[in-house]
């Protein structure tokens, strides 16, 4: 155990801890992250020799879900704790220190088969608009009990804790909904176009009989041909769609991960070359809903490369620039005029006004017989 610092470096040294804390939390990083790196802050800032987070669970049960100590940062499992005095911190009001007096007995709980006993301890409750749903304590193998400061220190970790959980949550509602409404939106995309398809279908099935009725071979075989190929694109499209609602978005594979499983499916289903080029090169801190529109953007260019480009090749790519992630769309295809006013293709408004929606910008690139190239532009948080 290190010397107590002088008061002037303890004061620089816990307001560099919650910088990095709060620089964690604002990041949005996983939240089980987050609270295993404001576990371990805490045994440094407490100057303690080890630190255990606690939350609170189904049937009032007390999960242990980190602890740190001198050997490193653990995550138990199935680790339930039933110490009546850190149960009792559920129903505390503040940070307390333990034990009370020097009869009473060490602060005892047990963790992935070990059994911990301190001597002196400070426990904490984290209160969710005065809610429990966890405890913070803290534990020094000496009989140095804590002093007023730190306990009021250890209550702005919880504190700390809470906002973490809270903003873990929020994502967690952010992309359910984003998913949702994006799914709602593919669905109706999909109604809208069978719909339109059987509707042409019905007419042309009424021109087929006419042209058998009259024995215009010619007309029938050219009607069905067109027939046959409008089902072919339907089917392209329906599968298209499918794919779209299947891909698994940025909350359980993350945004580069879901890109490159949804073009590999792509590349299945058409047959182009399709690839994935990761420039980024790290983690992208991109909000729930940045994710789901960047990869529908990417969605919507590739429909239209597979519709109209005729292309045999394209590249997405992915790269990060002052503090902006760019992914561009790249195929060899016939291009195209490029617009930039009411009369632009719906379905590139349709991208531009996505990636608006979130702060960032797109451009298109084209020429006739050159390839056609889509830049999305977004801010990283």
């Amino acid at each position: 155990m290190s010397e107590r610092a002088a008061p002037t470096d303890l004061t620089e040294t816990w307001l560099a801890g919650l910088v990095k804390v709060s620089r964690r939390i604002a990041d949005m990083d996983d939240v089980d992250a987050v609270l295993q790196s404001i576990t371990a802050i805490a045994r440094t800032l407490m100057n303690a020799d080890t630190t255990s987070l606690a939350l609170l669970e189904s049937q009032e049960r007390l999960a242990l879900r980190f602890q740190a100590d001198s050997t490193g940062n653990f995550q138990p499992e199935d680790e339930w704790i039933t110490t009546p005095v850190i149960r009792s911190a559920l129903e505390a009001p503040a940070a307390f220190c333990y034990p009370p007096s020097p009869e009473d007995p060490p602060l005892s709980w047990s963790c992935a088969g070990n059994l911990w006993r301190v001597p002196n301890a400070a426990l904490a409750p984290l209160l969710l608009d005065t809610i429990p749903i966890g405890v913070v304590w803290v534990g020094r193998l000496t009989d140095r009990p804590f002093t007023a400061t730190e306990l009021a220190g250890l209550g702005h970790l919880a504190d700390q804790m809470v906002i973490a959980l809270e903003h873990g949550s929020m994502a967690a509602r952010l992309q359910s909904l984003a998913v949702i409404e994006e799914r709602s939106r593919i669905a109706r995309e999909m109604h809208d176009s069978l719909a339109q398809i059987l509707g042409y279908l019905g007419l042309q099935m009424q021109t087929l009989e006419v042209l058998a009725l009259q024995g215009n071979i010619d007309a029938l075989v050219a009607e069905l041909r067109q027939g046959r190929e409008l089902i072919k694109a339907a089917h392209a499209d329906i599968r298209s769609n499918i794919l779209s609602l299947r891909t698994t978005l940025a909350g359980d594979l993350g945004f580069v991960a879901a890109l490159r499983q949804y073009l590999d499916e792509f590349a299945i289903q058409t047959g182009l070359n399709a690839s994935l080029m990761d420039y980024a090169g790290s983690a992208l801190t991109l909000s729930p809903l940045a994710e789901t529109q960047l990869v529908r953007i990417v969605q919507e260019a590739l429909t239209n490369v597979r519709k109209h480009a005729q292309a045999s090749k394209v590249v997405v790519s992915i790269a990060t620039r002052d503090r902006s992630l760019f992914v561009s769309i790249l195929d060899d295809g016939v291009g195209m005029v490029v617009k930039h006013d009411s009369q632009e293709h719906f379905g590139l408004q349709t991208m531009r006004e996505r990636a608006e929606s979130i702060g960032g910008g797109l451009s298109v690139t084209s020429a006739p017989g050159h390839g056609t190239t889509v830049v999305v532009r977004v801010p990283l948080l």
